[in-house]
C-alpha cells in the first residue's frame, strides 16, 4: 500500500504573463512604427517615389509580414481600429469571421487595404462611423470598409495616380490585388459615404 504522504506532485510548468504581454506590445509598437512609415512613403511626390518606390515597399512589406504573422490578422486589425479611433475620434467597428490560416503576403495586402481606406475615412471623407468586416465567401476572402463620410463620384478617380490627390494609395492596392488575381472596388456617391471591397481568392493562399 503506498504511503499517500510520500507522494510528491510535479510542480506546475509556470507561465510569465508579463512577459508574453510585454513580446507582445513589443509587437504592436513596430506594427505602429511601420503602418506611420507606409503613411509617410505614401506622402511622398512623384519624383521621389519613382526613385525608390519598389525597393522601399518591399521593405516594409518584410518587416510587416513576420509582425502579422506573429500577431495574427484579427488582432493586426483591432489594433489599427483603436489606433484610428484614438487618433481621430471615428468610430471604427471590427467584425471578422472564422479564416483559414492565410499566408503573409496576402494578410499584409489585406491590412494595408485597410489602413488606406481608414485614412482617406479620416482625411477626406470626414467619417464618423467605420465598419471593417472580413469573411470568407465562395472561395475568396472578401474585406469590406464601409463609412458614412461624404462619398464621392467614384467616376471623378483619374485612370492613373495623381499625387495630392484623394485615395492616393488606392492605385497601388489595387495593383497589388490584381498581382494576386484579385479585385479591389469602390463604391460611392455624394453624401452617400463609401465602400472599398476587396476580394482576394484563397486557391493557394493558405499559410504553410
Amino acid at each position: 500500500m503506498t504511503d499517500e504522504s510520500q507522494v510528491t506532485e510535479q510542480p506546475e510548468e509556470s507561465v510569465d504573463v508579463d512577459a508574453l504581454q510585454a513580446d507582445r506590445d513589443q509587437l504592436f509598437d513596430r506594427l505602429q512604427r511601420l503602418a506611420a512609415e507606409f503613411d509617410n512613403f505614401r506622402k511622398r511626390n512623384a519624383r521621389e517615389q519613382a526613385a525608390f518606390a519598389e525597393r522601399a515597399n518591399e521593405r516594409l512589406v518584410k518587416e510587416l509580414i513576420p509582425i502579422l504573422d506573429d500577431l495574427g490578422l484579427e488582432p493586426a486589425l483591432n489594433w489599427l481600429a483603436r489606433s484610428v479611433e484614438e487618433s481621430s475620434g471615428m468610430a471604427v467597428v471590427v467584425e471578422v469571421e472564422p479564416l483559414p490560416a492565410l499566408d503573409g503576403e496576402l494578410q499584409t495586402l489585406l491590412f494595408r487595404i485597410a489602413q488606406e481606406a481608414l485614412t482617406n475615412a479620416n482625411k477626406y471623407a470626414r467619417a464618423s462611423h467605420v465598419k471593417i468586416d472580413l469573411k470568407c465567401l465562395d472561395g475568396h476572402v472578401r474585406l469590406r470598409v464601409r463609412d458614412d463620410g461624404v462619398g464621392f463620384d467614384p467616376g471623378s478617380i483619374p485612370e492613373r495616380e495623381e499625387p495630392g490627390r484623394a485615395g492616393l494609395g488606392i492605385f497601388g492596392m489595387r495593383e497589388r490585388a490584381t498581382l494576386l488575381r484579385g479585385t479591389l472596388e469602390i463604391h460611392s456617391a455624394p453624401l452617400k459615404g463609401t465602400e472599398v471591397v476587396a476580394q482576394l481568392p484563397l486557391e493557394d493562399r493558405h499559410a504553410g
